[in-house]
């Protein structure tokens, strides 16, 4: 790709990660003054809520421009004991600080112990100029303030995982919006003392400070299509491999971030106050990007996320891993005051059947699909599904105005039982490993379903469900070569806003959809089908179908399903596409969302 700025032929970015994009416009924006961006003008803030074993002062305001949050040499909240050593002499304050705001730590003038010394030498990738750490996980989010104005009010919000927010001009094309360059960047507070391995870079583990997927919140009250009035805009994250926290922002005023929340398993802060609490002990890390949208239960939007990840599933030989200690958990949490609507996990309240809540023993590092099932006119989320570490499927009715209403149910479980490759050109090299938990790292999408076909009898049958799409696979570890996984399609009979106390669907209720008149001869490319009344009749009496992928090989994204078409991607560490090339290859598969033909 052509950088829009770049001269056609000159710096075509391609496969490499310093060239082109943001990083670029980083190190060459100009300011609406003419001069260059540099390290020291950089609007980076930070918010400090923990005040240490050392009793530390914190941020004592929410606007994020306040001396009190930026990192800056001049903010004495980033003390030398919160940058990771009490010792470290001014100038080694002066360099971790720089470095964090892009500065070259070999530069005299960004490890001088004088604040007064600007640091103006971008830090290097290679021998180019490069401020911006790499982007792992962190998936985009793009908010338009006002379609109307031109140039257009856009901006695009991500994390890199050196732990920097970004905020981003959306819109390339006008030399006075700005195009990909940063308005301003947020570094999360765990980063501080991390910031002296990120600059040693020995070889290992990569350092992940935050790269969770940022989302953006706005209700459009007078429908408009822009914000105006009292309508606000917030901003959600969570650190996926940095750890176990979670952060909001107001950002109705893009010039005037402002911090609103921060949750961790030990403290809830809202603006500058924290205080102590166990109500989100069992948060794992943060992977799951809230799911955000209005309930019955409160008057403020609510943000829907799993438990988290627990890295007990980062095993190497472990098949199954042993059992998880956090991460078993969905919250409901309002998304403006951080107070906790409804945590369910085992002990909690309520299973479907009225006991309390049981079975969920594996971390939930998925995101949630909170779905207006009802199709109400006020937009309110009835329902939510997720599946979790161990190949369970949770429903949750939360339409109720009383959480404590809220109810619990399994709606199906994966594990445990083999699934046959019908592929003779893959049974035939692998062996699958038994007894694997298969995971679910994605959330599912949901569909409504109505079969009509005429049964042998000669009877109209009219098969109405739920379609639950969703895949299994340990992204985590993508070059295990036996694992044995599939796309799901699960029935949900209980349409309505309440489930009912039925069995869970499992594997061996559910059917191979190579059963439903699909013959192949040696790979799926080689595979035909032909759906018949027979063959719908059969599904009938299923609850669901399951696609069997070849060992190894793994569902790597959510799914989607557009027109009744079902698309997902998927890796598999034992092929390639080519002999000259490496083992692995990528897929995306696209069937019938009905029958998987």
């Amino acid at each position: 790709a052509l950088h829009h700025r770049d001269t056609p032929g000159i710096l075509v970015d391609g496969a490499f990660g310093d060239k082109g994009g943001t990083g670029l416009q980083l190190v060459e924006s100009v300011s609406p003054a003419g001069d260059n961006l540099k390290p020291y003008t950089r609007k980076i803030y930070t918010f400090i809520t923990d005040p240490g074993a050392a009793a530390e002062p914190v941020s004592t305001s929410t606007d994020l421009s306040h001396v009190s949050n930026k990192m800056a040499e001049t903010n004495s909240l980033i003390t030398k004991t919160r940058l990771g050593d009490a010792a470290m002499t001014n100038a080694n304050r002066a360099k971790l600080i720089n470095y964090m705001r892009g500065g070259n730590p070999t530069d005299s003038a960004c490890t001088d112990s004088s604040s007064a010394t600007n640091c103006v030498v971008w830090r290097k990738a290679g021998t180019r100029d490069w401020g911006h750490a790499d982007v792992v996980h962190s998936k985009p989010a793009v908010f338009t303030y006002d379609p109307s104005t031109s140039p257009l009010s856009q901006y695009v919000f991500y994390l890199s995982s050196d732990g920097l927010l970004h905020a981003v001009a959306g819109y390339p094309d006008d030399p006075n919006s700005g195009g990909g360059k940063e308005k301003w960047a947020f570094m999360v507070e765990e980063a501080m003392p991390l910031v002296t391995a990120m600059i040693a870079d020995s070889p290992g583990t990569h350092i992940e400070v935050a790269d969770g997927s940022p989302v953006v919140y706005f209700r459009d009250v007078n429908g408009n299509g822009k914000v105006d009035g009292s309508e606000k805009v917030y901003l959600f994250f969570g650190l996926r491999r940095g750890g176990r926290a979670y952060y909001a922002f107001d950002i109705t005023n893009i010039d005037a971030p402002q911090f609103m929340w921060k949750i961790t398993p030990t403290q809830v802060c809202v603006g500058t106050s924290c205080t102590a609490t166990t109500a989100f002990g069992e948060m794992g890390d943060t992977w799951s990007a809230p799911s955000v949208g209005r309930i019955r239960a409160i008057t403020n939007p609510a943000i829907f996320v799993g438990g988290g990840y627990d890295t007990n599933q980062d095993y190497a030989s472990s098949f199954p891993p042993t059992a998880d200690t956090r991460g078993r958990a969905m919250y409901v949490i309002d998304a403006v005051t951080a107070t906790l609507v409804k945590a369910f996990q085992n002990g909690g309240s309520k299973m479907v059947s009225g006991g309390a809540i049981s079975g969920m023993d594996y971390s939930i590092p998925s995101d949630v699909a909170a779905l207006n099932t009802d199709l109400d006119g006020e937009g309110l989320i009835d329902r939510a599904y997720v599946g979790d570490s161990g190949g369970q499927v949770w429903r949750f009715d939360v339409n109720s105005p009383d959480p404590g209403e809220w109810t619990a149910r399994i709606i199906a479980t994966l594990s445990g039982t083999a699934l046959a490759s019908p592929f003779p050109d893959d049974t035939a090299t692998f062996t699958r490993t038994p007894g694997l938990k298969r995971k679910f790292m994605y959330p599912p999408v949901v569909v409504k379903q109505q079969i009509e076909f005429t049964d042998s009898g000669g009877t109209a049958v009219k098969d109405r469900y739920d379609g639950v799409y969703i895949g299994t696979g340990d992204r985590e570890n993508p070059n295990f070569g036996t694992s044995d996984d599939a796309m799901f399609m699960i029935k949900d009979y209980d349409i309505g806003l309440t489930a009912s106390n039925t069995a869970p669907s499992t594997i061996g209720n559910m059917m191979n959809i190579y059963d439903l008149g699909i013959s192949c001869s040696g790979s799926p490319e080689t595979c035909s089908q032909t759906i018949t009344n027979t063959d719908k009749e059969l599904l009938k009496t299923k609850q669901g179908w399951y696609y069997p992928l070849k060992n190894g090989e793994k569902v790597t994204a959510s799914p989607t399903v557009f027109q009744n078409v079902l698309r997902f991607a998927t890796f598999s560490p034992n092929e390639s596409l080519d002999s000259c090339l490496p083992a692995g290859r990528g897929a995306l598969y696209v069937m019938g969302a009905q029958f998987g033909e």
